[in-house]
């Protein structure tokens, strides 16, 4: 649908709660007002006892631990893990995206160019300063990660008379500045948000009247500690966090604990030597055969989430002479390994099945929490008093 720009007004919201740890914004009020899905979040920043640099991979969303949409004490969304997930999301652009946009919108240091058989990074990546002043703060599109608001065009609060948008942050230093894990969390920049509010109030009767509630598919996650190996090690974990729900996509994200890419920290996803990996849902085996190669991690996550800016031996290990072909290789190779599993059905019990190889080498044997995302069907029913049910489907 399309509105008159007389029907719309954008404003900002300064939050009602702000501290280093969370940040809350509260929407509702008498005037029940309508709200477009396009929520910003602006001015996310971080400073520091020094300077140093921000994640390369995920920017300043690397600040960002968890984003809640609450009506109330009710949850409609809850992306917890976000920093870890949207790691991964970066990289889900194309080069060009990456190379133009991402450095200053999100301060992170993706895109790549290939000179002589030589890949490199050209974006600067965004630094941390001691000041607001002297510190890259970005913003971030809520609809793009919430599907409560890229499910609907409009969000009524006559519906949800106490919305609320809950920020919580990352406390690891190490998460948000690989390079610099020795400083300390000076102050979480106050960041505002800008929304576009629905005006005109016969439009506003109109469209509150025809809010029918919606379906969406929000990103939920688990996840398992695997401790380190000593010896090659297959292992399996029930995921009871997605018992009885619809599920969509899965991506599991591999983090490393203890040897971290001085690029992305540990908001990034590690290869191992003869890593296989599947899963059993509802007692069945999902796939065939397991994943048992860089190409096939590579293959299942384009083919399910699209474009992906990921150089081939950014996702892999092992070559003798990585560095001459991917400069600073030490920070990228080896951590852009994820996995993509196309589930498309109501799960009873939820089952991963992973395999690893011994090494010496630290980077290899090192412990791991494993992050599963999946995307997950629930709906907002409406009730004939207009009130309403969340409720999985």
């Amino acid at each position: 649908m399309s509105f008159y720009t007389s029907s719309i007004k954008s404003k900002e919201i300064e939050p009602t709660y702000h501290t280093n740890n969370r940040t809350e914004f509260r929407l509702g009020s008498q005037d029940r007002p309508m709200y477009l899905s396009s929520m910003r979040l602006c001015n996310i920043g971080v400073t520091t006892n020094s300077n140093t640099e921000l994640n390369r991979g995920a920017g300043v969303y690397s600040i960002i631990k968890s984003i809640q949409i609450m009506d109330d004490n009710v949850s409609l969304e809850n992306f917890h893990n976000f920093n870890q997930y949207v790691g991964f999301k970066q990289q889900n652009k194309t080069n060009d995206s990456n190379l133009s946009q991402a450095g200053k919108l999100v301060g992170n240091q993706m895109g790549f160019a290939n000179d002589d058989y030589v890949v490199s990074p050209l974006n600067a990546g965004g630094n941390i300063g001691t000041s607001e002043n002297g510190t890259t703060t970005g913003w971030l599109s809520l609809r793009d990660y919430m599907s409560f608001l890229s499910s609907s065009n409009e969000i009524p609060t006559s519906v949800f008379k106490d919305l609320r948008i809950v920020i919580e942050y990352e406390t690891d230093i190490g998460k948000i500045a690989p390079s610099g894990p020795a400083n300390n969390i000076a102050s979480i920049v106050r960041p505002f948000l800008v929304v576009d509010e629905v005006v005109n109030q016969d439009l506003k009767s109109q469209r509150e009247k025809m809010y029918q509630g919606i379906s969406y598919t929000p990103i939920e996650s688990s996840q398992v500690y695997w401790n380190a190996i000593t010896a090659d090690s297959s292992k399996s974990f029930t995921l009871t966090g997605f018992n009885n729900k619809t599920i969509n996509k899965l991506l599991l994200v591999k983090a490393p604990t203890y040897a971290i890419s001085q690029a992305y920290g540990s908001l990034s996803s590690v290869n191992f030597t003869k890593q296989r990996s599947n899963l059993l849902v509802n007692g069945s085996q999902l796939l065939p055969q397991d994943i048992d190669t860089t190409a096939k991690e590579l293959s299942s996550v384009s083919e399910l989430y699209g474009d992906c800016n990921i150089p081939y031996p950014y996702s892999s290990v092992g070559s003798a002479t990585p560095e001459t072909i991917v400069n600073s290789s030490a920070n990228r190779v080896g951590w852009q390994s994820y996995v993509a599993f196309d589930v498309s059905q109501f799960s009873r019990e939820l089952v991963l099945n992973m395999t690893r190889g011994y090494n010496a080498n630290g980077y290899y044997s090192q412990a791991i929490n494993l992050f599963v995302f999946a995307d997950v069907l629930k709906a907002i029913q409406m009730n004939s008093d207009g009130s309403y049910n969340v409720v999985y489907v």
